[in-house]
C-alpha cells in the first residue's frame, strides 16, 4: 500500500505517517530531518539493515551525508528483505521526501518496491510540503492520498486535477491537524478531524519497538 502524505510544517503529517507505520510489525523509517527517536536502533549507514531487521522491529536511518546515496543503499536492502521473506509484512517510511528528489532521480530498488511488493504486506509511506515535491509517476500509483491544509495555488490545481474541485474546496479550508484522505482505490474521500486518535510521541521509544516477536497486531490504521 502507498500513502502519501501532504502538509505543511507543524501540521502533523510526520506523526501521522509514524502512526500508520505502526500497523506492520517490521519498520524501516529513512529520516533525514532527524525527528524519529522511536526505537533504540538508529543508524546512519544501513550497511546491516538486512539483518537488522531480521532482529528489532524498528530502524530508523539518519543520514550524515549524502543522503541520497544513503537513501539508495537503504531501499537496495529493505528490497532485499522483502524478498527473501515474502511472508512479512513490512513498512518503509519515507520523511521529508524531497531531499531524495524524485522528480530528478530514480531510485530503481525504490520503484521496485513501490511496483511490484504485495500491498497486502508492504507499505510505503512518504512526506512531503508539497505534492511536487514526489514524481508525479510515484503520486500516480498512490493508494492514499492525504493533504493537509493546502492554500499555495500550484499544489491546489494539482489536488483539483487528481480530486476534483470539491476536494480541493475542502482543503483550502481544513483547519489545523486535520486532513483529508483520499482512497484513490475506488475514487472517495473523507475528512480527519479526530487529532488523539493518530497522536503519537515521535521523541519516545515505542513499546513496539523494543522487541520483535511478531506479535504486532494490524490495528494502527485511519
Amino acid at each position: 500500500m502507498i500513502t502519501v502524505i501532504n502538509g505543511r510544517r507543524e501540521q502533523g503529517k510526520t506523526t501521522l505517517a509514524y502512526f500508520l507505520s505502526l500497523r506492520r510489525p517490521t519498520r524501516v523509517i529513512f529520516d533525514p530531518r532527524r525527528m524519529f527517536a522511536t526505537s533504540p536502533v538508529i543508524i546512519s549507514d544501513p550497511l546491516e539493515l538486512f539483518e537488522l531487521m531480521d532482529e528489532v522491529p524498528e530502524i530508523i536511518v539518519q543520514p550524515e551525508t549524502d543522503v541520497q546515496n544513503v537513501f539508495l543503499r537503504t531501499a537496495q536492502e529493505f528490497r532485499e528483505w522483502i524478498l527473501q521473506n515474502p511472508e512479512e509484512p513490512a513498512c518503509l517510511l519515507v520523511d521529508e521526501s524531497r531531499f531524495i528528489d524524485t522528480p530528478n532521480i530514480t531510485y530503481e530498488p525504490f520503484e521496485a518496491i513501490l511496483r511490484f511488493s504485495p500491498t497486502q504486506l508492504v507499505d510505503v509511506v512518504m512526506t512531503s510540503h508539497r505534492p511536487s515535491d514526489i514524481d508525479v509517476n510515484i503520486r500516480a500509483i498512490a493508494d492514499f492520498l492525504i493533504y493537509f491544509r493546502t492554500t499555495q495555488e500550484h499544489d491546489l490545481r494539482v489536488i483539483v486535477q487528481r480530486c476534483g474541485e470539491g476536494v480541493g474546496e475542502i482543503v483550502q479550508a481544513l483547519p489545523d491537524k486535520n486532513f483529508l484522505v483520499w482512497d484513490d482505490r475506488i475514487a472517495l474521500y473523507r475528512v480527519e478531524k479526530d487529532t488523539d486518535k493518530w497522536r503519537v510521541d515521535l521523541k519516545a521509544v515505542n513499546s513496539l519497538s523494543q522487541v520483535n516477536n511478531g506479535s504486532t497486531q494490524a490495528t494502527h490504521s485511519l
